[in-house]
């Protein structure tokens, strides 16, 4: 709209209005410079901006939604006793010895994978344990 401003002039604009209720849209200059940056702006957006974001958004979506792809050229391998995480490999034919615990109420070597079940029956807590605690005490009240 500025252009035709230049070409014609603001008189010659407002002489083509149709006189059917648009001269009340084009008053001044003003008015003019604010419509063609409203026309500029919404083809901006339509022409330029909203075709931008539907690609930048499908380039985000389909990042987000796919794996990176995998190099097969340069895949994990084992070096010596270590994995790809630097962990020593512990073979399932060998059997780590279970790591004993020794009780502190009765002194023994215990599994630590048994420890809280013996605990319980040691410190005469649980059902089984209570019962076989008052066995011991009957046992050296009547000494």
């Amino acid at each position: 709209m500025t252009h035709l401003l230049l070409k014609y002039g603001f008189e010659q604009i407002t002489s083509m209005v149709d006189g059917k209720g648009d001269e009340g849209i084009v008053r001044s200059v003003a008015d003019i410079n604010e419509m063609s940056e409203q026309i500029f702006d919404y083809l901006l957006g339509t022409v330029l901006l909203e075709p931008c974001f539907k690609v930048h958004r499908t380039a985000k979506i389909t990042n987000a939604v796919l794996p990176p792809p995998v190099d097969m050229q340069n895949e994990p391998t084992i070096v010596g006793e270590y994995d790809i995480f630097g962990s020593t490999l512990i073979s399932q034919t060998k059997h780590q010895k279970n790591m004993d615990v020794i009780c502190d109420e009765c002194k023994w070597p215990i599994a630590a994978s048994r420890f809280a079940p013996h605990l319980e029956k040691c410190m005469g807590m649980g059902r089984s344990s209570s019962r076989s605690v008052i066995i011991i005490i009957n046992k050296v009240v009547k000494l």
